[in-house]
């Protein structure tokens, strides 16, 4: 029962299981989106 569990939770493996549902891995990295808060940007 592990091993199996194991052996799904493998990228290669989830890789193929969402492949119908049309989900794939992505290529670049993820990026932040979002506003930052102004006055915030300076280091103290």
């Amino acid at each position: 029962m592990k091993s199996e569990l194991m052996f799904r939770s493998k990228l290669s493996e989830v890789s193929k299981a969402v492949e119908p549902l049309g989900l794939k891995e992505l290529s670049t990295p993820p990026q932040r989106i979002g506003q930052q808060a102004q006055g915030n940007n300076e280091q103290q």
